[in-house]
């Protein structure tokens, strides 16, 4: 089941805050909405492009991912289940 409620994610890199709901979708859709270029590729969480690291708060995924990064996550399939700084 996906995230519910409202989160505050920070992208460190761009010094930009905004709040996260879930119809914003994945952290990399935020981005992209917020024109905060993350790099992806394959958007199913396969070819490991979006990952970005996770400075502080809790993520989960919408799908199945093979490994989880340590201390990063896959943008393309990530969203908050708390308020999140993430270094984009």
């Amino acid at each position: 089941m996906p995230a519910q409620g409202h989160f505050s994610v920070s992208f460190e890199r761009s010094g930009s805050a905004v709040s996260w709901r879930p119809e914003s979708g994945t952290l990399l859709d935020l981005a992209e909405a917020e024109g905060i270029p993350i790099d992806s590729g394959c958007r199913a969480g396969q070819c490991g492009s979006c990952t970005i690291s996770l400075v502080s708060g809790e993520i989960e995924y919408l799908g199945a991912i093979d490994q989880e990064p340590e201390g990063r996550c896959l943008a393309c399939l990530a969203v908050p289940k708390s308020d999140l700084v993430i270094n984009a």
